[in-house]
């Protein structure tokens, strides 16, 4: 069996009927993303830019983690050497679970310079600006717990969150949202009053939401990564987040897999594994492109995309990103047409 084809079946629980779908798209392989700061310490969480060009991480120093970045010319060269942002980022205490926005002129992460983790934000006019001081989020947001950095929306409206500690899962889920990416935040809610987890990561299409857990039944280890689908097709008041699955493997292990962050193209999902002496690992998000399950990518899997054009249709949904973009059309033809007649284990 071919490493990115290892495959594994998720359950996604589709509403109150408890009706069920398969998922239109799987997890490869991970990999380790390497070391890249100082005399190469292990990274404890990473994030990228939208345009694959600039990677942000925390490391531990001399007894404090602050947060780095290394950059690229092109999504082709090896990274560069890394750099620790300045005092704008970075404090005496701890910095880390660096987030960049879409945008990149947003840098979202958690800092222990109040005496607990609280969530601050740097901002910058253009992308080759310096970052202006970080400005903590306000008690809205950071409340007297501690706060876990988790992931912004890709729109740049929705912010996603954990309070309790930064070690374990007791914290409550919470997404916090804006009118516009000038406005403040304006509004913070409980995602689910019966899920405890942390570090939630949404997806670019915003309706995939993974966060580490270590206090659901059917785990694997000591933390694992949990996956909820939205239960309708757009974010809507009448919709809701579906029950938690397992990602399982290739993913999970027996061990710590926790603070995840899905890529602003839907192609990589980055997570930690282990705690003290950790690092990050990525693995590819691919489709699920054998739509009727036979062995074989072909003209009868092409068909059913035909019979579902221009609907919103999970598992024909599968371009430009393997998480779709709502729609079967054209995209899905040309993802489909890239693995014409393989056999699919």
């Amino acid at each position: 069996m071919k490493p990115f084809k290892q495959f594994v079946t998720l359950i996604l629980i589709a509403g109150l009927s408890g009706s069920i779908s398969k998922a239109d798209f799987i997890f490869g392989e991970p990999t380790s993303i390497g070391s890249h700061g100082k005399n190469g310490n292990t990274e404890y969480s990473a994030s990228i830019s939208a345009d694959g060009l600039a990677l942000y991480f925390d490391e531990w120093q001399d007894g404090q983690t602050d947060i780095w970045v290394t950059t690229r010319t092109t999504t082709n060269d090896d990274w560069g050497e890394a750099v620790p942002l300045g005092s704008e980022v970075n404090s005496s205490s701890h910095e880390w679970t660096p987030r960049i926005s879409a945008d990149g002129l947003e840098l979202y992460f958690a800092s222990r310079r109040t005496g607990s983790f609280q969530i601050y934000v740097a901002r910058r006019q253009n992308i080759h600006d310096d970052w202006q001081p970080a400005e903590n989020l306000g008690p809205m947001i950071n409340s007297s717990s501690e706060q876990t950095m988790g992931s912004i929306s890709a729109d740049g409206l929705e912010l996603y969150y954990g309070t309790g500690s930064s070690y374990k899962s007791g914290n409550e889920l919470r997404v916090a949202t804006r009118p516009t990416k000038d406005s403040p935040w304006t509004e913070t809610k409980v995602i689910s009053s019966t899920i405890r987890g942390t570090y939630p990561a949404i997806s670019p299409d915003g309706l995939h939401l993974v966060f580490s857990s270590d206090s659901l039944s059917g785990g694997m280890g000591d933390q694992d990564l949990w996956m909820m689908t939205w239960q309708t097709s757009e974010k809507t008041p009448e919709g809701d987040w579906g029950a938690p699955v397992n990602i399982g493997l290739p993913i999970n292990s027996s061990g710590v897999d926790h603070r995840p962050w899905i890529s602003y193209d839907g192609k990589a999902i980055l997570f930690t594994y282990g705690y003290v002496g950790g690092y990050v690992r990525c693995a590819p998000i691919l489709p699920v492109v054998d739509l009727n399950g036979d062995g074989i990518v072909d003209a009868q899997d092409m068909c059913m995309i035909v019979d579902h054009w221009g609907e919103n249709y999970p598992l024909c949904d599968i371009g430009p990103a393997p998480m779709g973009d709502g729609i079967v059309d054209v995209q899905d033809l040309v993802v489909l047409a890239e693995h014409l007649f393989e056999e699919v284990p």
